[in-house]
């Protein structure tokens, strides 16, 4: 197939894909076991939903990096935030997650003013 038509279909087909929906506390939470899972060698650990939950936090982080939140340090750090919310915070499992993690990395790793 030519590059000029496949880069075409390439094209096409991406609009055709389907929009994921925001992830929410249950979600959130049920991927972070696994990735908690991974990280202690348990061999039934899903390695998509861990590579999910790392790469979700990360882009929150990146996205907010050097203008509200201002993060220097172990990532490790913000799993334990993001465990210890969903403990303290019941009721946010139930809301997506993105406003509330924003507001707790914002929160805890401010930018100096």
């Amino acid at each position: 197939m030519p590059l000029r038509i496949s880069l075409l279909l390439a094209i096409a087909l991406s609009f055709a894909l389907p929009v994921a929906a925001e992830v929410d506390g249950i979600q959130l939470d049920a991927y972070r076991q696994e990735f908690d899972a991974l990280n202690t060698g348990q061999p039934e650990a899903n390695r998509y939903r861990a590579g999910f939950y790392s790469g979700y936090l990360q882009g929150v982080l990146e996205a907010l990096q050097g203008r509200s939140v201002c993060f220097k340090g172990c990532r490790c750090e913000i799993d334990d935030r993001v465990a210890q919310h969903l403990r303290d915070h019941p009721a946010d499992r139930d809301h997506p997650a993105g406003p509330w993690l924003a507001k707790l990395l914002e929160d805890a790793y401010p930018c100096p003013r």
